[in-house]
């Protein structure tokens, strides 16, 4: 038993270890270890004063279905954005928890400094994990539309995400932003909010007439024209925020404009839903059509 942080050099030889632990990723140890909540940990320690002859059995594993999944864990960032509040953060949630993940030899076993072993495989968590389950989404979205834009991707696998349940998550949409991706819905989404380099090297603008953050953008000498001030809302985003201060009134209009990328001539409906006493009203009209790999679409502007 042992509850003493950084007791590495303590039990380094030992036979193994129980230690309480309130975080919920995995931490790879050099010496056989089980991890136990604090809660149970107490537990524990109150069983083992109790009599001096402690004893335990340990039984095979069995699988457990986890109830509150899918959920953010604990050290996974939340929004808003504190740049930009007013586009939702984060978009995604996907898969970065106890990742079992290509290792590089030099990285070590351990958290041990003493630990001189080398391996091939390593449970890994944070974004490093679920960045790469989303790029390899997005690969996968581009090998069927070779022709969508970055913009109409991120698109796709945002408005296809599963919701998820903010009962199970406190901070709701500043934690899992659109939902769990889901790769094989992103393949047919229906229709797409898509946006130009153009959009993104204006998008500055909105901020604040932001030069030199458009040249990092653009890569090149892009400048905002600081008579066409907008705001970040203008942005043809998959998703819509509004930053307020407590007691603060605003009118907010949010253009956007969806292209079809589904079925021709497919009915779609807007369903537009008012929360806490925010009034909420949604238009759409066509403004043009167009030919794709030889069927017609439209884009709606709403």
């Amino acid at each position: 038993m042992c509850d003493i942080p950084n007791a590495l050099a303590l039990v380094h030889r030992s036979a193994g270890v129980i230690m309480p632990v309130s975080i919920d990723e995995s931490i790879p140890f050099p010496f056989p270890l089980s991890l136990i909540s604090p809660e149970d940990y107490s537990q524990l320690l109150d069983y083992m004063r109790s009599t001096q002859t402690p004893t335990a059995t340990i039984l095979m594993t069995e699988p457990v279905k986890d109830v509150m999944a899918p959920t953010v864990v604990s050290i996974s960032s939340r929004g808003p954005s504190p740049i930009t509040p007013d586009i939702l953060k984060p978009d995604l949630a996907a898969p970065g928890l106890n990742i079992l993940a290509a290792w590089s030899p030099l990285g070590g076993a351990s958290i041990s400094p003493w630990d001189d072993r080398t391996v091939d495989y390593f449970v890994i968590s944070g974004t490093s994990m679920s960045c790469p389950h989303v790029t390899g989404v997005a690969a996968f979205v581009k090998a069927a539309h070779p022709s969508w834009s970055p913009a109409a991707i991120m698109s796709a696998l945002m408005t296809t995400a599963t919701i998820m349940d903010s009962r199970k998550n406190a901070d709701a949409k500043f934690a899992y932003g659109s939902g769990q991706i889901d790769p094989l819905k992103a393949l047919n989404p229906g229709l797409i909010y898509n946006a130009s380099e153009a959009d993104y090297v204006n998008f500055p603008r909105k901020e604040g007439d932001n030069t030199t953050l458009a040249r990092i953008i653009s890569g090149d000498n892009s400048t905002c024209p600081s008579n066409e001030l907008g705001k970040a809302w203008d942005l043809n985003y998959p998703t819509f925020a509004l930053s307020l201060l407590d007691g603060e009134t605003v009118m907010a209009t949010f253009p956007r404009t969806v292209t079809n990328v589904g079925t021709p001539k497919s009915k779609q409906h807007l369903l537009c839903k008012g929360f806490n006493a925010i009034p909420i009203h949604c238009y759409c009209t066509t403004i043009s059509s167009f030919l794709l790999t030889g069927w017609r679409g439209e884009i709606i502007h709403c």
